[in-house]
């Protein structure tokens, strides 16, 4: 189940823009949890934070019981319109989203990103570069496929919300370094 603590709150310097992006792209069970992100984003919004939400074509799904009100706000994009994702990306001082194509466009345009990454492919379809802090589950069934033992993806859905809080604090203090 996903972590229920309090997230702690987070000292963020000035007034980050943060986009989060809880798709997965593909197989539902990858999803780190909408109600995991929605804790990351109230510690970083706490911490002074701006905390957009970001729905491209194939998303809504995972952004089911997002609350539709002013500290929600969502930017929505059609697959015809990557230039105005990139546009949105570089307005952006922290992305944090799942192992999808979102990760690897950040990397390419240079946004620091936090990436949740699955044990399935065990470093598979890492970015080559840029400035990513990935958390991956170190678990004895890594490199499965995705072809679990579970009930449910424990590699991703035990990803404890402090440690993405953590990273994000970390990426927006200029340290890219793994945790």
């Amino acid at each position: 189940p996903e972590s229920r603590s309090t997230p702690e709150i987070v000292k963020v310097t000035g007034s980050a823009r943060i986009l989060i992006a809880p798709g997965v792209g593909g197989d539902s069970r990858r999803a780190w949890g909408l109600n995991n992100f929605l804790r990351v984003a109230e510690a970083l919004r706490t911490g002074g934070a701006s905390v957009t939400w970001l729905e491209g074509p194939d998303d809504a799904p995972y952004l089911e019981g997002l609350p539709t009100d002013d500290n929600h706000p969502r930017f929505r994009f059609e697959r015809h319109e990557l230039p105005r994702l990139l546009d949105r990306l570089g307005e952006t001082d922290l992305l944090i989203c799942h192992d999808t194509a979102y990760v690897h466009i950040a990397a390419g345009a240079g946004v620091s990103t936090v990436a949740i990454y699955g044990a399935g492919q065990e470093g598979r379809f890492y970015p080559a570069g840029g400035r990513i802090k990935i958390l991956a589950s170190q678990i004895a069934c890594a490199g499965c496929q995705w072809h679990c033992l579970w009930d449910r993806l424990v590699c991703v859905a035990d990803i404890p919300v402090e440690i993405v809080t953590q990273a994000a604090e970390e990426m927006l203090a200029g340290d890219p370094a793994p945790i």
